[in-house]
């Protein structure tokens, strides 16, 4: 495989995380509502470790458990307003990775310069067909579980 398909997957994958993050703050990050969400956390941890630090007595416990639960609560608030674009991104990756899968099925991305294990050959080789791999034998490669597929590199660029 060429070093430009590989830098299409790469630039690919990299476009459409920069698109989700763009959208993401444009529809939800930049909002009032989530910027008030983002003070109330702020005020809430300010307000627990204000009170954690002074001595303990009956009514500062009061105090303090009534602030770790709006703590709590603020938490929340900011985790369920993350929730929507985390999904939105996840989904859109599993389409672009079987969008991608199929039009990559079959075809050798790269060889490995080290035969890996069997339980990560599954991974290295997902989508290829071991017995039309004939030009792996003309190298000087010396098993064919060496064969990386589409989806390590997709792997790669999503993780970086």
């Amino acid at each position: 495989m060429t070093a430009a398909d590989i830098a299409r997957v790469v630039i690919t994958v990299g476009v459409l995380q920069l698109l989700c993050d763009m959208i993401a703050y444009w529809r939800i990050f930049s909002q009032a509502s989530y910027q008030s969400c983002l003070e109330k956390l702020s005020r809430a941890k300010f307000n627990v470790e204000n009170l954690k630090s002074k001595k303990s007595n009956e009514k500062n416990q009061k105090k303090l458990q009534r602030s770790e639960n709006d703590y709590s609560a603020a938490l929340g608030n900011v985790a369920r307003k993350h929730s929507i674009p985390n999904f939105m991104t996840s989904t859109l990756f599993v389409i672009l990775l079987r969008i991608m899968g199929a039009e990559y099925k079959g075809i050798v991305f790269g060889v490995l310069p080290f035969t890996p294990w069997k339980f990560v050959q599954r991974i290295t080789a997902r989508g290829l067909d071991m017995k039309g791999l004939e030009w792996i034998s003309e190298s000087n490669v010396s098993d064919l579980g060496q064969a990386c597929s589409f989806f390590v590199i997709y792997v790669l660029a999503t993780v970086s």
